[in-house]
């Protein structure tokens, strides 16, 4: 199963880790709203495909163990490892090998990034999965492997967007290295049949709301009018640091050799994509995440010294031990940043067993006091930016007071402003967060 018994020891070493570290680290933000999600079953949402909720269902079975409610998603972030240790046999040494089992390991996204359940973590299996099933039908030209392509393009829909770019680097590969010729018509047919069939659910749910999904990340990701230059830039300089300087180099050295064509446009293709991107909107750091499997595999192929690979792993682990640390308590500092927001809302607990009906101003905040208090909270319709809780009937009030949680500078929905209402504050939770009553005069 393993290569050898030193990688195996380090994979299984690892998941254990994780699994107890993913039980004391607590929620994000994000992580509660997907956990909404998954009480309220779909098949896609407006944000995002619905795989992410799926995974946090199965984690219902674990909610009795802290934050284990993520364990799901922990054990797929290790079968991604797993399945490119496997796709990488025929292509890396065993030195080679190793280097990169410990790049991922430790690798902010790929690694420890995994205790986190996002949507990133299934589209990063379906992609490796995608990887492992393409390069089998290039040594074997095997109908079955066909069928795994197109599932785990399809599923991979299911998890992020983001799959799509799969194609287009495959199809720049094949054209490259002319190895075009190594898929038949129906080959293509039965990866284009099988992805269709596993691809319904968001299809389905698209074509019943209007599309509505594709055109908020279509204009989320390219709707800008005008470009600025911090975009690009902060673009550039995430990813770097994200990749990390050390690989990022070997990477680069190793795209220079032809033999590594295949992991040049896994790896860059994504990357140039998003820089592409960035003239037209805002780029988050982790979107070109299926990008770094093949950066991670070219850095080990491009490593010369093992310590180069050791030094890297050893400033990751320790920006994990900070981050972790931190997150385990409320930290005011804004150098912070991220981790910060795990306790961000903290000071709206109370208000849930003082106040009702109570809603909140924006999904973070809603989720993140759903999960704590395990009692449904809803955000007010429309007072934020369009998500999942405004296609909630309880979004609305049926009754003619109630009261919002709320940041002290926060505007009101405009649907509300319409209407004739008053509001009072009644209790400041902190500096920044009120609660206030309001009344609607009919």
């Amino acid at each position: 199963m393993f290569p050898s018994r030193q990688i195996a020891r380090w994979w299984i070493g690892s998941s254990l880790i994780k699994l107890l570290l993913a039980v004391f680290l607590p929620l994000s933000l994000d992580e509660s709203y997907y956990w909404v999600w998954s009480k309220n079953l779909q098949l896609s949402y407006f944000d995002h495909p619905a795989m992410v909720a799926w995974l946090f269902r199965l984690g219902h079975f674990f909610e009795a163990l802290g934050n284990a409610v993520r364990w799901p998603g922990v054990i797929l972030g290790q079968l991604t490892i797993l399945i490119l240790l496997h796709c990488l046999k025929d292509f890396l040494n065993e030195k080679n090998l190793f280097y990169f089992l410990i790049l991922a390991i430790f690798s902010p996204f790929l690694g420890v990034g995994s205790l986190i359940l996002t949507p990133d973590l299934p589209v990063l299996f379906f992609w490796s999965a995608s990887l492992f099933f393409f390069t089998r039908i290039l040594k074997t030209k095997s109908y079955f492997d066909s069928v795994g392509l197109g599932l785990s393009l399809g599923l991979g829909f299911c998890s992020k967007y983001h799959i799509v770019l799969f194609l287009p680097a495959a199809l720049a590969y094949l054209f490259w290295d002319k190895k075009w010729k190594s898929f038949s018509i129906s080959q293509i047919l039965i990866i284009i049949g099988f992805g269709f069939l596993a691809s319904l659910p968001v299809l389905i749910w698209n074509y019943q709301n209007h599309f509505s999904s594709f055109l908020f990340q279509i204009n989320h990701g390219f709707g800008r009018p005008e470009w600025q230059a911090e975009w690009t830039l902060t673009y550039l300089l995430g990813q770097i640091l994200v990749i990390f300087p050390i690989p990022f180099y070997f990477a680069l050295r190793a795209s220079r050799d032809p033999k590594n064509r295949l992991w040049v446009c896994m790896a860059w293709f994504p990357i140039l994509f998003f820089l592409i991107s960035s003239f037209r909107g805002v780029v988050e750091v982790n979107w070109p995440i299926i990008a770094y499997p093949a950066i991670y595999i070219l850095a080990a192929l491009g490593a010369r010294a093992s310590k180069w690979i050791w030094i890297t792993c050893g400033l990751w682990l320790l920006c994990f031990i900070f981050a972790f640390q931190a997150s385990l308590e409320p930290h005011p500092n804004p150098l912070f940043g991220k981790v910060a927001e795990f306790h961000k809302y903290d000071a709206a607990i109370s208000a849930t067993e003082k106040y009702s009906p109570l809603f909140s101003e924006n999904f973070q905040m809603t989720s993140f006091l759903w999960y704590k208090t395990k009692k449904p909270i809803f955000k007010l319709r429309d007072m934020s930016r369009r998500d999942f809780y405004d296609e909630l009937s309880g979004s609305l009030p049926t009754t003619d007071a109630f009261y919002v949680v709320m940041d002290a500078q926060a505007g009101w929905p405009e649907w509300l402003t319409k209407i004739e209402f008053k509001y009072n504050d009644v209790e400041f939770l902190n500096e920044d967060l009120v609660v206030r009553k309001v009344e609607l005069k009919r």
